[in-house]
């Protein structure tokens, strides 16, 4: 389709080209245009007094209208492939059927002088050894000779306990964003903060930021918590002191005590989606859905910054 289209707009072009050029030689010519029609009523005219006109005029439009279809024929006929098709001759087919024959007969001489060249090469292996080396294999109760142990032990594969720990971290994460966004939580992404690279993210309709983590301690929540604070004093100022920064961690290390309101430990993820059920991200009496979009731009541009650095 798109071989024809190009074909049809190759062809108009053409025939605008042609046109053009035949209107520029019959103006400069004879003084004549073609897309006058009181040019041609004058034509006619003068063709019914039986006036004499020039041969070359009609020469030219003649010659203009041939030019014009021979080269739009050839610019839009098809073409097509010739394909040469292989012909098998008749001395290899005759050569094929010949060769199985041959090696017919190949065959059948060497099976009868096989089994004599097999009772010189016998070899009694009855008297071989079966402990060599301290290495043992079985022998056939029927020939006496020694079977070829034909099992193969795969390897176990290998075990990367850092991957596990890993994969565990990351799917426990997506569990404590689900747990923010059923708590009505606004859930955002951040990939760092504070060295930590796998965290749930989330901000709520007065200010408040939770921020998850699993089997981190103490000491890596309350780095996050102050990395936040920072971060929101050195941009806002004193405006930051409404900022309420929240820390939740999953399954924390052993002896990890939160010294702090806003850091809570939670032994299992049932206990935390418990927690922020009685904790719901609830609309104020006095909420403002410009100042909440404003906060949540601010957070994204937190959260991109944090993450890159």
């Amino acid at each position: 389709m798109k071989i024809n289209f190009d074909k049809i707009f190759l062809g108009i072009l053409w025939l605008m080209t042609a046109t053009l050029a035949t209107t520029f030689w019959m103006n400069t010519k004879y003084g004549f245009n073609i897309f006058s029609s009181e040019h041609w009523a004058y034509l006619s005219q003068l063709q019914s007094q039986r006036t004499n006109i020039k041969s070359g005029f009609y020469i030219s439009l003649v010659f203009a209208l041939i030019v014009s279809v021979v080269v739009l024929y050839f610019l839009i006929r098809p073409r097509f492939r010739k394909i040469p098709m292989p012909v098998a001759s008749d001395t290899k087919s005759n050569d094929v059927i010949e060769q199985p024959t041959t090696s017919i007969k190949q065959a059948d001489k060497q099976r009868t002088t096989q089994p004599e060249q097999d009772k010189d090469k016998t070899i009694n292996t009855t008297n071989i050894p079966q402990n060599v080396f301290g290495l043992s294999r079985p022998i056939s109760p029927m020939s006496g000779t020694v079977v070829k142990d034909m099992t193969q032990y795969k390897p176990a594969p290998m075990v990367n306990p850092s991957q596990n720990a890993e994969q565990r971290e990351i799917e426990t994460t997506k569990k404590i964003d689900e747990i923010f966004g059923n708590a009505g939580y606004t859930v955002k992404k951040c990939s760092n903060i504070a060295g930590i690279t796998h965290t749930a993210f989330a901000i709520g309709y007065n200010q408040s930021v939770w921020v998850g983590l699993t089997e981190k301690t103490a000491e890596q929540g309350q780095s996050v918590i102050d990395t936040l604070v920072t971060f929101f004093s050195d941009t806002l100022g004193e405006t930051a002191e409404e900022i309420n920064v929240h820390v939740c961690i999953v399954n924390p290390a052993k002896d990890s005590v939160s010294e702090s309101d806003t850091l809570h430990l939670f032994s299992t993820i049932d206990e935390l989606n418990n927690f922020m059920t009685e904790n719901p991200n609830t609309e104020p009496e006095d909420f403002e859905p410009e100042i909440f979009e404003a906060f949540s731009s601010y957070i994204d541009t937190v959260t991109n910054y944090i993450g890159k650095h």
